[in-house]
């Protein structure tokens, strides 16, 4: 008969394959008989696991010779919503993802599971690698946004800069032409001053000669 603690974790297993096929389906729509679900899912399976670094070592083992705080760990994980996250095959094979880890010598071999080093911000729904796709090109597209807004500045500064210099160089040519308008008016004033003073004296002389 079995023990107490035998049964404890047969039913703490049971519970967290359960918990983890209808994972799959909600996120995947795949139904996967409980009794299949593996943590280190095998190239035919349909899904992946993206999971924390918390969790990394927990799906390094196996259902089978899981323990029962494995378990309960697996489905408080799964709770948090946050944590553990099933994908399909193909959403881990991108270069922003992180490198699945294989594992040659478990039972369940050609296993992959991606870890994730650190929480980002996630929208209902979406996976980790998804998010990270997602942040990388939100960031691409930012970059492009910034290389092209400093293009524009920069242009518009060089534009701005050339008009500034025309206006100096017409300012500085007006400024010139008015003051050798200046210069010739004075000349012109002091030649006819000097004209009227010896009209002046002549006419000074002619009036007296006549008396």
């Amino acid at each position: 008969m079995p023990s107490s603690s035998n049964r404890t974790r047969a039913s703490e297993r049971l519970k967290c394959r359960k918990a983890l096929a209808d994972h799959i389906y909600q996120r995947l729509g795949k139904r996967i008989e409980p009794s299949m679900v593996r943590l280190q899912p095998r190239p035919q399976d349909p899904y992946r696991w993206d999971v924390s670094e918390a969790l990394r070592a927990t799906f390094r083992t196996n259902l089978s010779s899981g323990s029962v705080g494995q378990f309960r760990k697996i489905r408080a994980a799964l709770e948090d919503g946050d944590l553990i996250e099933a994908v399909p095959p193909h959403a881990l094979e991108t270069p922003e993802s992180t490198p699945a880890l294989p594992f040659a010598d478990s039972p369940e071999s050609s296993t992959f599971v991606s870890i994730n080093s650190a929480h980002c911000e996630t929208i209902p729904g979406e996976s980790f690698t998804t998010t990270i796709r997602r942040l990388q090109q939100e960031k691409e597209a930012l970059s492009v946004e910034l290389d092209v807004t400093t293009a524009s500045r920069a242009r518009e500064l060089a534009e701005a800069q050339g008009n500034w210099d025309a206006e100096r160089h017409a300012l500085h040519e007006e400024i010139s032409r008015w003051k050798s308008c200046s210069t010739s008016l004075h000349t012109h004033i002091c030649q006819a001053l000097e004209s009227l003073s010896q009209v002046h004296n002549q006419v000074f002389k002619v009036e007296g000669e006549v008396l």
